[in-house]
């Protein structure tokens, strides 16, 4: 074992989820609404008073793609659906 000290100033990742809110990093992103229908590239600022109009938060599904997609709804129910996927799928 060489090297068997574990390295304290090294950071640590932790899974964080999907960046949702303030957290995305873009500037403009495609957004899908809470029914479903794609409302096109907005401002991430207006995505996000859109999300907060019907009490819903802006959470980001694809970031890979340019722009990143995002979908206005519920941050419980998404980490919920994602969980129930994890279990069964």
């Amino acid at each position: 074992m060489p090297n068997s000290k574990p390295n304290y100033f090294q950071r640590r990742t932790k899974p964080q989820g999907p960046r949702f809110n303030e957290r995305i990093r873009a500037l403009d992103v495609q957004v899908i609404g809470s029914d479903g229908i794609n409302l096109g590239v907005l401002p991430l600022k207006k995505a996000i008073e859109i999300a907060k109009q019907e009490d819903l938060d802006l959470i980001e599904i694809s970031p890979n793609v340019n722009p990143p997609v995002c979908k206005v709804m519920d941050m419980g129910k998404y980490k919920y659906d994602l969980q129930k996927k994890s279990e069964f799928g």
